[in-house]
């Protein structure tokens, strides 16, 4: 049984680009993170984007080594699962105007005044709820719920600050400890090489 290791890593957030330093919201320029890996596959996040946890039980040696290649959509579909994904308004949106345009050139169904109503609609579209109804309003995407093909989701704002400011201070970190510890191994072993040469040049006294 290898020796069980744990590894903990105390992270802040680069310094936001609209707070400045006198700013009255100045503790927005220390977002942090505390982060536990341990050699088991235990990933445990606690932070100001939220917090995220995942065991992995199959990986090849050394735990740290794994999250270096570990892909941001990968991490927060383990940690958060697909399901947290929010709904997008706006993508959405435009890739339904798209869909007007595209079936008003090849389809005869759609009809300019019929292109000219389902455009109205999407355009009154402000917010989900008005996204979810649309699919009972619409007469052209209504057609065994096709409607939410045209809905795209996507991570929320904490994840993605999450993955783009914490995640690769994370993986510098990471780096600069695995050098450090194959630099304390290299001196170690020049240590010991040196101590094995000086031992052989000891004379044992002939009696």
């Amino acid at each position: 049984m290898k020796d069980y290791k744990c590894w903990r890593y105390s992270l802040r957030a680069p310094k936001r680009e609209d707070c400045k330093d006198d700013d009255e919201h100045n503790w927005r320029r220390f977002e942090w993170a505390i982060i536990i890996l341990d050699s088991n596959g235990m990933f445990a996040a606690v932070s100001d984007y939220g917090d995220y946890i995942y065991h992995w039980s199959h990986f090849r040696e050394d735990f740290r080594r794994f999250m270096l290649g570990v892909g941001w959509d990968y991490l927060l579909g383990k940690t958060r699962g697909h399901n947290a994904k929010e709904l997008q308004v706006d993508s959405s949106k435009e890739l339904i105007r798209e869909a007007i345009l595209d079936y008003r050139r090849h389809d005869a169904d759609m009809t300019k005044d019929l292109a000219r109503r389902e455009w109205d609609l999407i355009n009154d579209v402000d917010n989900e709820e008005d996204l979810r109804n649309w699919l009972d309003e619409t007469e052209y995407f209504n057609d065994d719920g096709c409607g939410y093909e045209y809905f795209r989701y996507d991570w929320g704002a904490s994840e993605h600050n999450f993955v783009k400011l914490i995640l690769p201070r994370l993986k510098a970190e990471i780096r600069q400890q695995l050098k450090q510890e194959r630099e304390e191994a290299t001196t170690a072993l020049i240590a010991a090489r040196r101590e094995l040469r000086r031992d052989k040049r000891v004379v044992t006294p002939v009696c």
